[in-house]
């Protein structure tokens, strides 16, 4: 986010800082390496995002913690949309990607 003019997040750990899930070991040589980039910790450090637009979408794992953190931008009135009335299975063709598109068309 920043760097683009548009993210939207569909599989992704947003408050997760354990290098011990999902591979992240793989990318990170530490705890704080990877703390640098969990969103959760970037916004409670002032980060706002940038100018990036930043769309959130729900999916049958990480549901809630999408939810919180749609919280947690409106609580620090950081522009975003969530999409919330699918909870759609973890592949990529599962139809996230053309909601999205979808959504985006019609505003």
């Amino acid at each position: 986010p920043g760097r683009f003019a548009e993210v939207v997040v569909f599989d992704a750990q947003l408050v997760n800082e354990d290098l011990n899930k999902f591979g992240l070991s793989n990318f990170y040589n530490n705890r704080e390496e990877l703390s640098r980039d969990v969103p959760a910790i970037r916004i409670a450090n002032g980060d706002d995002f940038g100018s990036s637009k930043l769309t959130l979408i729900t999916w049958e794992n990480f549901a809630e913690e999408m939810r919180d953190f749609s919280t947690s931008l409106q609580k620090n009135n950081i522009s975003h949309q969530l999409i919330d009335d699918n909870l759609y299975p973890h592949h990529w063709n599962s139809g996230w990607i053309a909601e999205f598109f979808e959504k985006k068309l019609r505003t």
